[in-house]
């Protein structure tokens, strides 16, 4: 470029493009009259610089605050402080309506379902988009000096705590007042230049921004917009629109959006996950967290910061509240981009190099373009800080952080405390050694993952190889995991997969010593008639343990091979998703199963917690062989059912081998006890005055769910004829009455909502309230 343009420059190829987040506080900066000038490579790019904002009148006269302060920090730090970009285009280059309406049609270009693309996009071939029915509130006394000065620095990485969204389009923009709002637009490989003019004359765009190409936040999340209108009028903001002008891309980014822009993407964004591949490239992850050590007596850091080409070590601290108070510091200073707390470029370290390179294309909310990295998750409040500096990817191994990781006599991961061969041979060869799994949730740190991540923040997870305990000898590959809005660390190959469930089999029951074959043979068969009558939408749901649930993951993993044994099921050609809902139990010597591609672990002590999570999210509970822990899963699984908290369904006991008292049933009394408590009894209080009272523990429809059977057969013709036609069950089996199961119907959707499952599409709610049998019923 310096070497084909000529000095001055022509205004009409650049366009200065202001810094996002200061015009949101009235900070607007804009192209003066003057010549633009090339000096020593060098652009010199002549700006105004000037405050929207009321002044404050002093004794020394009017002064306003806001470009005071700006002054004082460029004074103080006796360097430029970052006001804007440069866009350099010819404005011949722009797109012509044709190429936009192409770029619609080829899914690289998303206005939103409800936008009239005829009328939105222009002869000129720009773009004009109605403002969404939503503002951003200021806090004008939350603004002080300090505010200020975190704003002018960070620009919309310093406005946390300043603005928030709120429902509702004022009718009218009131003279000489700046708003801000939203758009909604998905942009692929082009860059979209938000023009200074709106469609009313009287109101400006106070930062012509750019919205990069690829970097798309998908159509849910609104694009701000910060409007000044300059009038002394009130002006309708119903009828205002914005105006964009679109451009090709880079031939780098156009590339780049051939092998990750799709009809999925350019709805719903473009995250960290599928700019770095994480599932084509999965060593990406793994050899970066290679860097981290486990303390601070070994060589590596804490941390590390990763941005679109730059970088930023944060060593070990003496302390855990030492290292908690530096790494939201530095991480704030690293999404700002200052000089003196990054390293860029060729000097951001090899391992590094592959996902750095990558986050230029991060868009949602762009947060994403930021990465942490650290031995283990930190404190969620840190975290939580973290994420509204800008950071929203967090990297770990599979623990979280230990307060005895910052202690300087803490022991250091050596041979003798690793599990198995294969982690000795591991560090042997690599100089690396797998740390234990230790991502145990408990009830405020489940919590915690699920609001951070509603909030933006993205979790992966990595597992190094190790030994397969349910097969000696063999050994599992290293793996990255995700946390999904659904409450579990997914693969990355298992996500189309999981999207596609509405109906979840939990498989409860551990103890099957001497019975493998049998229920092996049984649970394959049983397996294969699920999924032929349910799909690709079933999966099964177990407690990530040995017996009954290691069977359901071979069964699932494998059930396209095993189809092909029977002539009736050999179209089968996908396998069973299983869920792994486990507790900290290898503490107690039961192994850790790694096999379900979703997977979540809690701790022992927070067994209400765990259950409650397999209760919200199961459609459909079968009990087999098992002890306690099956018992209390039993219990708390029936409450949740009395309780409405969960859909009214069949709970199905097997015992193939009839391990009871005198060869009976092992579930039978538990069976009695049930209808025991759902039966009504006369109660003799001893007192004439009283006489007897007539109780019930339980109602009594609610021993009509369980269903006592001698093997999976039977718990598969059971789930059939419910899944066929529900509202018989429930009238002739079950016997419940239609305003309690409205009523457990209506829990049942809001849980799924919290849960982010979908309701089983055969227990629609409306269909089954609406069908007429309910009128012949007593």
């Amino acid at each position: 470029f310096f070497q084909k343009r000529s000095n001055p420059l022509k205004i009409g190829l650049l366009e200065f493009i202001g810094k996002s987040g200061q015009s949101r506080v009235g900070l607007h900066a804009r192209r003066n009259s003057e010549e633009v000038q090339i000096t020593d490579r060098k652009l010199i790019v002549p700006l105004d610089l000037l405050s929207l904002r009321a002044v404050e009148v002093r004794r020394n006269g009017v002064r306003d605050e806001l470009l005071s302060v700006f002054q004082d920090i460029v004074r103080e730090r006796r360097r430029p402080i970052s006001v804007g970009r440069i866009l350099m285009a010819h404005p011949e280059d722009a797109l012509k309506r044709g190429d936009v309406m192409d770029a619609i049609a080829n899914h690289t270009l998303f206005l939103g379902d409800g936008v009239d693309v005829e009328k939105a996009v222009r002869d000129d071939g720009t773009v004009a988009l109605s403002l969404e029915k939503l503002r951003f509130l200021f806090c004008e006394d939350n603004f002080d000096e300090n505010a200020m000065r975190n704003v002018i620095r960070f620009g919309k990485h310093g406005i946390h705590g300043l603005q928030e969204p709120a429902q509702g389009l004022p009718d009218e923009l009131e003279a000489r007042q700046f708003f801000v709002g939203g758009i909604r637009i998905s942009i692929g490989p082009f860059v979209a230049v938000i023009e200074p003019q709106t469609t009313d004359p009287r109101v400006m765009h106070l930062a012509a921004r750019i919205l990069d190409g690829v970097r798309t936040s998908g159509i849910q999340t609104p694009r701000q917009v910060e409007l000044f209108n300059m009038s002394l009028e009130d002006v309708k903001l119903l009828d205002l629109k914005v105006v964009l002008k679109l451009y090709q891309a880079t031939r780098e980014v156009q590339d780049m959006s051939d092998t990750i822009m799709n009809e999925h993407t350019i709805r719903h964004g473009v995250g960290f996950s599928e700019v770095v591949d994480v599932l084509g490239h999965p060593e990406r992850i793994v050899h970066l967290m290679k860097s981290i050590a486990p303390t601070h007596k070994d060589t590596g850091a804490n941390a590390i910061l990763v941005g679109a080409g730059k970088y930023r070590e944060v060593k070990w601290q003496r302390t855990a509240n030492f290292q908690e108070t530096n790494l939201p510091m530095l991480s704030a200073k690293v999404c700002a981009s200052e000089p003196e707390h990054c390293v860029f470029g060729d000097k951001i370290p090899a391992s590094v190099q592959p996902v750095s390179s990558k986050l230029r294309y991060v868009g949602r909310e762009q947060n994403e373009g930021h990465v942490c990295a650290s031995w283990g998750f930190p404190d969620p409040r840190v975290m939580e800080q973290m994420l509204r500096d800008g950071n929203g990817v967090f990297i770990a191994h599979a623990l979280r952080a230990r307060s005895d990781a910052h202690a300087r006599s803490a022991p250091l991961l050596n041979e003798d405390r690793l599990t198995n061969s294969a982690e000795i041979s591991h560090s042997k060869h690599t100089g690396f050694i797998p740390p234990p799994n230790d991502v145990y949730f408990d009830a405020q740190l489940f919590s915690a993952f699920q609001g951070l991540h509603a909030a933006g923040a993205r979790f992966l997870m990595v597992r190094h190889r190790c030994e397969d305990a349910f097969d000696p000898g063999t050994e599992l590959k290293a793996e990255v995991l995700e946390w999904d809005e659904k409450g579990f660390w997914l693969r990355p190959d298992a996500k189309e997969a999981l999207e596609k469930i509405d109906t979840v089999i939990s498989m409860y029951g551990s103890h099957v010593a001497g019975m493998e074959h049998v229920l092996k043979k049984q649970i394959t068969m049983f397996g294969l008639r699920m999924k032929q009558r349910f799909g690709e939408s079933i999966a099964f749901m177990h407690g990530k343990g040995p017996g009954v649930m290691k069977i359901a993951d071979e069964v699932g993993e494998k059930l396209p091979e095993l189809a092909k044994d029977f002539v009736n099921f050999s179209h089968i050609t996908t396998p069973i998703p299983t869920i792994g809902v486990g507790i900290d139990a290898e503490r107690f010597g039961q192994s850790p199963n790694f096999h379900p591609p979703a997977q979540v672990d809690f701790r022992a002590k927070d067994r209400l917690i765990r259950q409650k999570h397999m209760n919200d999210r199961s459609t459909i509970n079968i009990f087999n062989i098992g002890g306690a822990g099956t018992l209390e899963e039993i219990a708390l699984t029936l409450c949740s059912q009395k309780l409405y908290k969960n859909i009214p369904s069949p709970m199905i006991f097997v015992d193939p081998a009839g391990l009871g008292e005198n060869g009976e049933h092992l579930w039978a009394k538990l069976a009695a006890l049930i209808e025991d408590l759902a039966a009504r009894k006369e109660v003799d209080l001893g007192s004439a005055e009283e006489g007897k009272r007539s109780i019930q523990l339980l109602q009594s429809y609610w021993a009509n769910f369980v269903h006592i059977v001698d093997s999976y057969e039977d718990a598969a013709d059971i789930i059939e004829n419910f899944a066929d036609d529900p509202v018989k069950y429930y009238l002739e089996i079950a016997k419940m009455p239609k305003s309690d199961l409205a009523r457990a119907l209506r829990e049942s959707v809001s849980t799924f909502q919290e849960t982010k499952f979908p309701m089983p599409d055969w227990l629609n709610m409306d269909r089954l309230l609406s069908d007429p049998r309910w009128e012949h019923s007593a």
